[in-house]
């Protein structure tokens, strides 16, 4: 158990934003390498690591390495630095965010700033166009020593326990979903299935997904399967007439909709009520925002599920998950896959 918090802690304080996501790729491969019968790479760089099954039935098994962050767009005669966003989050919570610009190997401090409140005037709202970041020093020249354009920024956030069980850091948005990827492996390795399985960590999906869909188009899974965070709502100003009912530590949330497989569906609840796994149900009617997007429907299709993790402020510096859902989910998914013994629940 130590060593497998070790995992999580190492993969949610690597760097990986879209694009650049080897720090975590590296952390999966050589934490996977020990269960799988194969590992491959594609060329975008997604980790394909293969359990092979008795038959030519295969899963998919999706998480996604990369994280939201900025990127350097425009460094002013004064220093200031400005930005663009990589994936999409809220810019309420940026200003006064300490913040890393990670430039050749090495990494500035910053500050996100914006004009005070009161020389706003009425138009106090929060927009990316009107911040910038404020690395103290006093000229463009000065500012270009130590950043460049294009130049990736994210801010810190160190995997902390609030409780036993609750956790907050940076990037369980989706370095959870890696994590389930490896460990589902990892509770497979003696385990002889009827499917081989196919555990991905993904890159760009923050940024349309292509990861995902490039590594279903090598494998052409019959069943796939995308393990993400969701929406918590157990906190104020929210209503389940917006969301679902989705609260910390009840469970992983099981997503039906139409690009969910409906037998899939009714067959996974079947399998959390035996093992007495407790679960949450999410709907989406259509797009679910998540790499199964990109899956369910590439090549000749795949049978699709969504199985998340509730995370409360999500895209923020402080996502917060429960490590109850975490275990939870890998054993989910674990169960179902051992239970699939033919390909009677794919045929719609």
């Amino acid at each position: 158990m130590k060593y497998q918090k070790e995992f999580l802690v190492d993969l949610t304080q690597a760097i990986a934003p879209a694009g650049q996501e080897s720090a975590v790729q590296n952390l999966y491969t050589n934490y996977v390498k020990q269960f799988a019968d194969n590992i491959d790479k594609t060329r975008l760089g997604s980790v394909i690591a293969q359990k092979k099954g008795e038959s030519d039935l295969k899963i998919m098994l999706a998480g996604h390495a990369d994280e939201i962050s900025l990127i350097v767009s425009h460094i002013d005669s004064d220093g200031f630095i400005y930005f663009k966003e990589m994936g999409g989050f809220d810019a309420v919570l940026l200003p006064g965010m300490r913040v890393n610009i990670h430039h050749d190997g090495k990494i500035r401090k910053g500050v996100i700033g914006r004009a005070p409140k009161h020389l706003l005037g009425d138009d106090n709202s929060v927009k990316s166009k009107n911040l910038w970041v404020d690395i103290a020093v006093a000229s463009k020249e000065e500012a270009l020593e130590h950043v460049a354009l294009g130049d990736i920024i994210t801010w810190s956030g160190e995997l902390e326990h609030l409780t036993e069980d609750i956790m907050i850091s940076k990037t369980f948005d989706n370095r959870v979903g890696v994590y389930v990827c490896a460990r589902v492996l990892e509770e497979l390795k003696s385990v002889k299935t009827h499917c081989s399985v196919y555990a991905v960590s993904n890159v760009q999906e923050e940024v349309g997904a292509s990861g995902a869909r490039t590594a279903s188009y090598i494998i052409k899974p019959d069943i796939a399967i995308a393990i993400d965070v969701t929406f918590a709502i157990d906190h104020p100003d929210t209503s389940i007439k917006d969301s679902a009912d989705v609260k910390l530590g009840k469970g992983p949330a099981i997503t039906m909709g139409s690009r969910i497989n409906a037998k899939l569906f009714k067959h996974i609840k079947s399998i959390a009520d035996k093992e007495e796994i407790p679960y949450q149900i999410e709907i989406y009617p259509s797009r679910t925002g998540t790499d199964l997007d990109a899956i369910f429907s590439e090549n000749a299709g795949a049978a699709g599920l969504l199985i998340s993790i509730p995370c409360r402020y999500m895209h923020s510096p402080n996502e917060m998950v429960s490590w109850s859902d975490i275990e939870n989910t890998v054993k989910l998914i674990t169960a179902f896959i051992i239970s699939i013994k033919d390909e009677s629940l794919i045929n719609l």
